[in-house]
């Protein structure tokens, strides 16, 4: 059996991605600490969203009475999806630096946009 040749890609080396703010690496490390930091994240019950886009993953995850949101966009386009009306918190965005967003029932989701969000109480 021949081996498959490994890469001498440098940007993929462990020490690139921690330095690398955007890295896969790093993202992992988000998503894990918002995890443990966010119990409806991991313990919380899931449920789909219902929406018409086929390129949008959207999931809402509910526990002791604390909702938390992620879409995923796979989308070229921006998309428009119902939500529950009110505040929330921004707990991560790969798109949007901002802390906290109010609705009055409609997100607008960017083109490959990851958002986590969670109700604000």
């Amino acid at each position: 059996t021949q081996w498959i040749d490994i890469t001498n890609d440098s940007s993929i080396a462990l020490e690139n991605q921690m330095e690398q703010e955007d890295s896969l690496f790093n993202l992992y490390k988000t998503i894990i600490n918002l995890r443990k930091n966010n119990p409806e994240l991991s313990l919380g019950e899931i449920e789909a969203l219902d929406h018409d886009h086929k390129s949008v993953y959207a999931v809402e995850r509910a526990y002791k009475g604390s909702k938390a949101y992620i879409f995923v966009s796979l989308s070229d386009d921006e998309n428009e999806l119902n939500i529950e009306k009110g505040s929330y918190n921004v707990l991560y965005s790969n798109v949007n630096d901002y802390e906290s967003l109010k609705t009055e029932g409609k997100l607008n989701l960017k083109s490959g946009e990851i958002l986590i969000i969670k109700k604000a109480d």
